[in-house]
This record gives structure tokens, sequence and C-alpha cells, in this order.
């Protein structure tokens, strides 16, 4: 697992300093080893699945970060008592590829799941919920809802000042 653990970190460093084919196998690497060590590194194999997600998303190579994502949500939902904190930051991901993609019913839907799951689960105070109620009020906006973007925008910035104080910059 720790060499698994050295590879994940390889294979971002490398897409973040130019050298996104040797930091895709990095990560490829890091998924198939801890795939290999069983079920109980499944949630440290879902977290290199998502940094390959991710990166996948930075290529513009969409559709291989989507299924990605759907497939590592699916894995996170399967693994007993996974912290929900983990679930609700792939929900994140996938409302923001697809906010990106333009497709702002589902991105809409993950937002909306995002804000479910975290009054639910880590609290109206967590950054997830105010990030979310962000991103619902820029969909809002965007389609020309600007009572429920201004409903939706002040709800984020009461959760952020709670959460960080009126100073912070956000």
């Amino acid at each position: 697992p720790d060499f698994a653990d050295i590879c994940s970190h390889k294979g971002r460093i490398l897409t973040l300093t130019g050298d996104p084919i040797e930091g895709e196998r990095f990560i490829n690497l890091s998924s198939t080893i801890y795939e290999s060590l069983g079920p109980q590194y499944n949630v440290q194999r879902a977290e290199s699945m998502e940094d390959l997600a991710l990166f996948y998303g930075q290529m513009g190579r969409y559709s291989e970060a989507e299924e990605l994502l759907l497939e590592i949500l699916a894995l996170k939902r399967s693994i007993p008592d996974e912290a929900e904190i983990l679930i609700i930051e792939t929900l994140n991901d996938l409302g923001l590829l697809y906010n990106d993609l333009r497709r702002f019913s589902k991105a809409e839907q993950m937002f909306n799941e995002v804000v479910r799951e975290s009054e639910e689960n880590v609290g109206m105070d967590h950054p997830f919920y105010a990030t979310a109620k962000n991103n619902l009020g820029m969909i809002a906006l965007n389609r020309g809802d600007f009572k429920e973007a201004k409903s939706s925008l002040d709800d984020a910035l009461a959760k952020y000042k709670i959460r960080f104080g009126s100073s912070h910059p956000y």
C-alpha cells in the first residue's frame, strides 16, 4: 500500500509538471496495486481512481472522466461504513464535470445531491454544502432564474461566513 500511495502522489506531480502520459501511468499503477491488495483497500483505490478521473477531465477526456467518476461513486457506495464525505466529494466532482460540459441539468442534479448528503451526513456548515449552494446559484443565474440564484448564493455566503468568518477571502 505504501508503494501504491507513492505512485499516486508521483502520478499527480507528473501530471501537474507537464508529463501527463507518465503521470497517468503511475496513477493507473497505484489503482491496480490497490485493487490487487483486496477490498480492504477500496477507499484508497477509489481515491487513486478519482485522481485519474480528474486528470482525464483536465486533459479534455470527458467521457472517460464521467465513466470513471460514475464507477468510483458506485465503488464508494458499496464500501461498508464508507465515510459519506468521500461520496459527497465524488458527487461534487461529477457536478463540476457536468457543469464544465454545459450539461446543467445533470450538474444541478449532482449539486442537489451534494446538498442533501451534506444536510444528512456532514452538516450544513460544511464547505461542500456551501460550495454546492454556490454552484446551484451559478446554474440558476445562467438560466436567468435570478430569484433562485440570489437565494442559493445568499445561503452559500452565509455558510462560508459561519465557517470561515467574514474577513476570509473565500
